[in-house]
């Protein structure tokens, strides 16, 4: 008998881990659709620069309290399995290298975090990706519109695909207009909600790094340092980050847009190079050997005045089963690591699962500890 048919929308990282959950039922229908990279989390897509890779997931990998399950996660895929794996991905080069490399967590607890030593916090989920079976990941593009009422979703290829439950990681406020047969409120509150933007600016040195930083994968700022957020030491995560290991290193700047501070994007990376050498992170007499930039639409998402209209809609998608996952389904960055992505996938699917078997749907405690 052939269970309950439910789509997972977006094939990023959020939709992996519901997906991984998925295939571990028998007798489930389920499909993974693989949207437009604008709607899922782009800081799924590491990027390959002349010789040097630039990650902006990489925090996601020790944002996390708990490791338990991020281990878990790193294991199954980057272990036995990960020849048969990376096979399925052609990717013949990598099978000599895979590995990880432990991080000290910049969590409480002092537990360690895993981190691939190749290819970047997108190795996992692209190993992910391989293992799942090729009739159950489709491609169809944008969603036009999801139609609660005849349990229906359609693409913008001219696809349509009906649905028991849907699971979806796209951006809240492109979820929310595209939804129809619900409250009207739903999409004007979803619609309205507005991210703030994120640059990552990559800078990579041609010397060994300063004492100060071997070994350190973040660096605290000074106050008076410029429009920095954040500056990971990226050659510090693995040394095939960099084309030359040992007599290189990276560095991984993110600056976050709010309503209060902008940046130009012609010049936001000369600005930050000037702001690195002023708070002397940057040597003097060290060559820059690369230069890379990025910005990303989704950047920070956080929107308190908004959060009770956020859960309302929330609720009421929840109702018509449909379901909201990761970072950009809660509207919250703290969805960003990978131990609560994994959780949260876990949760959510269960969740799907149970609103197709008749039983009511709420807010677990998990996803109520993240709202504290």
């Amino acid at each position: 008998m052939i269970g309950p048919k439910v789509i997972v929308l977006g094939a990023g990282p959020a939709g992996l881990a519901c997906a991984r959950e998925l295939a571990r039922q028998t007798g489930l229908e389920w499909l993974l659709v693989d949207c437009h990279r604008a709607e899922v989390d782009e800081r799924a897509v590491t990027t390959d620069h002349a010789g040097f890779l630039w990650d902006p997931g990489a925090r996601s990998f020790v944002d996390s309290d708990r490791a338990e399950e991020s281990d878990e996660f790193l294991s199954s895929i980057l272990g036995t399995s990960q020849v048969d794996l990376l096979l399925a991905l052609e990717d013949v080069e990598a099978l000599s290298r895979c590995d990880v490399t432990s991080l000290p967590s910049v969590g409480p607890c002092g537990a360690e975090s895993s981190y691939p030593l190749t290819g970047g916090s997108s190795l996992p989920w692209r190993m992910l990706r391989g293992s799942l079976p090729l009739d159950r990941v489709v491609r169809h593009g944008r969603v036009d519109e999801i139609d609660a009422a005849s349990g229906t979703v359609r693409f913008a290829d001219g696809e349509i695909e009906v649905y028991d439950a849907i699971i979806s990681t796209l951006p809240l406020d492109i979820l929310g207009p595209c939804v129809r047969g619900v409250d009207r409120s739903v999409g004007d509150v979803l619609g309205a909600l507005e991210p703030d933007g994120a640059h990552y600016v990559g800078v990579a040195l041609g010397s060994r790094p300063p004492d100060w930083l071997t070994g350190r994968h973040f660096v605290a700022l000074p106050t008076d340092a410029g429009p920095f957020d954040l500056v990971s030491v990226l050659s510090s995560f693995s040394p095939n980050h960099i084309a030359r290991p040992g007599r290189q290193w990276s560095l991984l700047v993110e600056s976050f847009e709010t309503r209060w501070r902008s940046f130009d994007i012609g010049s936001v990376v000369s600005e930050t190079v000037d702001r690195l050498l002023e708070a002397e992170i940057l040597p003097e007499a060290a060559p820059i050997n690369n230069l890379w930039h990025d910005r990303l639409r989704y950047g920070r998402l956080d929107a308190p005045d908004q959060r009770r209209h956020i859960e309302t809609a929330r609720s009421i998608l929840r109702s018509a089963r449909i379901f909201t996952v990761g970072a950009l389904g809660h509207w919250d960055s703290r969805f960003e690591s990978l131990e609560a992505l994994l959780r949260d996938g876990r949760r959510v699917a269960q969740s799907a699962l149970d609103s197709c078997a008749g039983a009511p749907v709420v807010e677990s405690p998990f996803e109520l500890a993240m709202r504290r």
